[in-house]
């Protein structure tokens, strides 16, 4: 099970580059990220809850005051059961770039946005819990059902090392591990200690 967690509103300090620590703020949706002295990335999140974009969020509008106290109301549900990892909106796919890799040793081609709204993710929540139908439940809590346009979440689960065992060798898993711990030590995320 994950370490402790922050209990407040938190977001990355992406300042500090050698560990993750928290200060306050709002962005989108509120960032979430654990102290320092909490999460170990052996004990990956296990889904990830897509918002999907749409004409409001691509046009750079920001929710209304209502909407955004639903979505905190939810967010310290979340906090409050444990659940949440982390989170963030996204801006506008105008602001972004696609690197498309054409294969066959071709180099990669750049496309600018915006791009259809059927193809952008708004926000994202990172869920911790132990199976499909409970992120489903929380999934299913979301304020965005009293939105008037509507709005379309996608869940999805992360491979981890074991899904995927039969496509690494033992040499591809050392590497792994070696790179996982240079990154680990780098955010500074720790082992939870048993008590």
């Amino acid at each position: 099970m994950w370490g402790n967690r922050c209990t407040e509103p938190y977001f990355v300090d992406v300042t500090d580059t050698n560990r993750w620590t928290c200060s306050t703020v709002w962005a989108g949706l509120v960032g979430l990220v654990s102290r320092q002295n909490g999460l170990s990335r052996e004990f990956m999140p296990r889904f990830i809850l897509f918002i999907r974009a749409d004409e409001d969020s691509e046009s750079g509008k920001m929710p209304p005051r209502e909407a955004i106290e639903a979505m905190t109301s939810f967010w310290k549900e979340l906090v409050a059961a444990n659940v949440l990892v982390y989170g963030d909106g996204m801006h506008a796919s105008s602001k972004s770039t696609r690197i498309i890799f054409p294969g066959n040793g071709v180099s990669p081609m750049l496309k600018s946005g915006p791009f259809p709204v059927n193809e952008v993710v708004a926000g994202f929540w990172i869920l911790d819990v132990k199976d499909y139908d409970e992120a489903l439940v929380w999934a299913k809590k979301c304020p965005v059902i009293d939105a008037p346009q509507g709005c379309t979440l996608e869940l999805r689960q992360f491979i981890t090392m074991e899904d995927a065992r039969d496509s690494f060798t033992d040499e591809m898993r050392e590497e792994h591990a070696k790179g996982r711990k240079l990154l680990d030590d780098k955010l500074g995320f720790q082992k939870p200690t048993s008590d």
